[in-house]
């Protein structure tokens, strides 16, 4: 994507993450508020990795060696008390590929900042708890970190929600590839008030042998709340 600084990809960046044993991973994020940045449970913490991220980094709009805003570190990483009981494997580790996807339902957390950052365009990002029937066939965008391009390089595609939508998750053959786990997956409602403006609506985890899709964790109104207690 050229250029990283407008609406809505000015809200993405990349985080570059390290465990407690030392191994360290890349991911995707979204500026959520001017200190919060939202990704996947599986970017902050993994019992195989010794549990908790003990470092973040976030940089905000990045494009290869471009960033027009300095890397800022993180505060806290939070995830729900729910997603370590279950504690899934990295996708990462299976190829980004996945059998059970029903242990993801918790697969989302959030990085408190230690410095706010305000992108160059626009208010932040909505969280909407879409309707089944405006999901359906709705088109979805992902913008993201896939580890398969020249690194650090952000891409965006788009592709059609495959319906029916699940109660907890949403399905698409949108390409990703590592590096994407934590993107948001957004569309655009025409009746919104605001205008078009980009809603998220799920959060991208991995892709699904068992169903041969990709999936997001839905953005609900549980998990809405849940993000919530974290700003």
């Amino acid at each position: 994507m050229d250029p990283t600084t407008v609406t809505p990809f000015s809200w993405v960046g990349q985080l570059a993450i390290t465990f407690p044993d030392g191994s360290r991973g890349t991911g995707t994020g979204t500026l959520i508020d001017r200190d919060r940045v939202l990704t996947c449970g599986h970017n902050l913490y993994q019992d195989r990795r010794g549990g908790r991220a003990s470092s973040v980094i976030f940089s905000l709009a990045q494009n290869g060696t471009d960033r027009p805003y300095p890397p800022v570190g993180f505060r806290d990483a939070h995830v729900s008390e729910e997603y370590r009981t279950l504690s899934p494997a990295d996708p990462a580790a299976t190829g980004g590929v996945v059998r059970d996807y029903s242990r993801y339902l918790y697969d989302f957390g959030v990085v408190s900042l230690q410095t706010g950052l305000d992108p160059a365009e626009g208010a932040f990002p909505f969280l909407y708890d879409a309707s089944d029937e405006t999901l359906v066939d709705r088109t979805a965008d992902i913008a993201g970190y896939p580890g398969d391009k020249t690194a650090g390089t952000m891409w965006n595609a788009a592709g059609p929600l495959t319906p029916p939508p699940a109660a907890e998750f949403l399905w698409y053959r949108i390409s990703t590839f590592n590096g994407q786990s934590g993107a948001a997956v957004r569309c655009t409602f025409e009746e919104d008030e605001e205008g078009d403006v980009p809603r998220i609506v799920g959060i991208h985890v991995a892709g699904s042998s068992e169903l041969q899709s990709n999936f997001a964790v839905r953005l609900t109104s549980d998990v809405i709340r849940t993000i919530e207690t974290w700003l």
